[in-house]
């Protein structure tokens, strides 16, 4: 999402609120789908599926978010949230190879790959909009 803001803002500020607005709508969006799944199978909590999905993904969102708040250079804060991107998947990663016998390195490369292509393809997608509509928005 942060990707998208590149492309019609230099604000970081901006950035990050808009972040924390989405990935909070987000969070519920997650929590709600989890939910209606967990309520499919008789043997999980609904309310604690959507409880546990719907927290993470705000914490989540909080530590991505929080570049944006630390510094003015929207490069900067990129890159630190692209970093901090890839220690969450690291530690997921991780947790997902011991439990299900997996390959780390195979799945943290493959998910670090799908989160760089998101995040080129929302860069773009804000670019394009922001000339569309002819948006950029300064600090």
């Amino acid at each position: 999402m942060h990707a998208g803001f590149l492309g019609v803002t230099s604000s970081t500020l901006f950035a990050g609120i808009s972040g924390f607005i989405v990935g909070f709508s987000a969070a519920i969006a997650m929590g709600s789908a989890a939910y209606l799944q967990a309520k499919q199978d008789p043997h999980r909590s609904a309310w604690m599926s959507a409880i546990i999905t719907g927290i993470s993904y705000i914490l989540s969102v909080v530590a991505l978010a929080i570049p944006y708040f630390l510094t003015q250079n929207m490069s900067h804060a990129f890159t630190y949230s692209i970093l901090v991107g890839m220690m969450l998947i690291a530690l997921l990663t991780f947790y997902s190879a011991v439990v299900f016998d997996r390959r780390f390195l195979r799945e943290f490369t493959e998910t670090v790959l799908l989160m760089l292509v998101t995040a080129a393809a929302t860069f773009l997608l804000g670019k394009f909009l922001g000339r569309v509509f002819g948006i950029h928005l300064g600090t």
